[in-house]
């Protein structure tokens, strides 16, 4: 359809983003929703019954092989120093997917209370980031936990939150209430340190203008610096703002583009000294999308409700680069 393939046009217009990364300095944090990346083996303890060889999805060896391989390849295309990956089943499919990639990652894993299984992991180049302390926030409305990480990146201190808040499917009122925790987080970090350079990121299920985003967690533009007191608590930004004004997304429904993954730093990370937010935006390469029929320009998935697709996930990886400042 005529809106599909607009999507299409717009979302290529993205991949001059996505290649600086191979000719700049920058160190490019990403996060990526895998869409469900389970194993064949039933866990009485959760509910993936659908994900296995004689479950509803007839999740096999063979798929599971093709899904890995998918995934992998993404990863090692987006080529990011520090990845959050969520819907991951268990460590025993995280490692499978570090032995499929050609990149060098160490990673962070944490079971989450998701009633799926589905899990929050961190990837990171050792030679990079230096995990210190990792835990993980509980709260209302929080299916998942929040998986927090503070560390050294490239010598300087860093607190990475890591979330995958309620779906759009389930009720508004559950993801205020697990904004409402991330914030209570992100606060009680800041109050102690307000340097403190710190990075939410995920699959948030809402878009950063959203009035939900904004109202939760203050999400600004890096440009806009001028206005701080309008806001009541410690505001948040992201240079993806501005591409999700204007229709861009890592995530498609019915001919339109929704930014329901994001980034977003704190105040020290965007203007303080040593590293500083640059720049981001959404991942994408051809073979991701659908090629063609009415969902061309769609992220090609691996299911579309119970129909197999073979595809890489339903969501598209989003980046944000940190830089040194240059010497003036």
């Amino acid at each position: 359809s005529a809106p599909a393939m607009k999507y299409f046009l717009l979302i290529w217009m993205l991949c001059p983003l996505a290649s600086l990364h191979a000719a700049g300095p920058g160190i490019r944090i990403a996060c990526y929703n895998a869409e469900s990346l389970h194993d064949t083996i039933p866990d009485r303890l959760i509910d993936d019954g659908d994900y296995t060889p004689r479950g509803a999805r007839q999740w096999n060896g063979e798929r599971y092989r093709l899904k890995i391989g998918h995934i992998a390849r993404v990863i090692d295309e987006l080529d990011a120093d520090l990845l959050l990956l969520t819907e991951i089943e268990n460590e025993s499919v995280l490692r499978d997917l570090m032995l499929a990639t050609s990149s060098d990652y160490n990673y962070i894993h944490r079971h989450t209370s998701d009633r799926r299984g589905m899990d929050i992991a961190l990837l990171y180049r050792g030679s990079l980031f230096f995990p210190g302390r990792v835990r993980q926030i509980a709260g209302p409305g929080l299916p998942r936990e929040l998986l927090v990480v503070d560390g050294l990146l490239d010598g300087e201190p860093l607190t990475l939150i890591g979330t995958h808040l309620p779906s759009q499917l389930n009720r508004a009122s559950y993801r205020l209430r697990a904004l409402g925790t991330l914030r209570k987080a992100v606060d009680s970090i800041l109050r102690r340190d307000p340097d403190r350079k710190l990075l939410v990121m995920g699959d948030m299920n809402c878009t950063p203008q959203s009035a939900e985003a904004v109202r939760e967690l203050g999400i600004r533009d890096p440009a806009d610096t001028v206005r701080e007191g309008t806001y009541r608590r410690v505001p948040l930004y992201t240079p993806l703002l501005g591409p999700s004004r204007r229709g861009f997304g890592s995530y498609a429904y019915r001919d339109r583009r929704f930014l329901y993954d994001w980034i977003a730093a704190s105040p020290a990370a965007t203007r303080g000294p040593g590293l500083r937010l640059s720049h981001g935006g959404v991942f994408v390469r051809g073979w991701m999308l659908h090629s063609s029929g009415p969902f061309k320009g769609y992220p090609l998935r691996t299911f579309r409700s119970r129909e197999y697709l073979g595809g890489y996930s339903d969501h598209l990886p989003v980046y944000i680069e940190m830089e040194r400042p240059k010497p003036k």
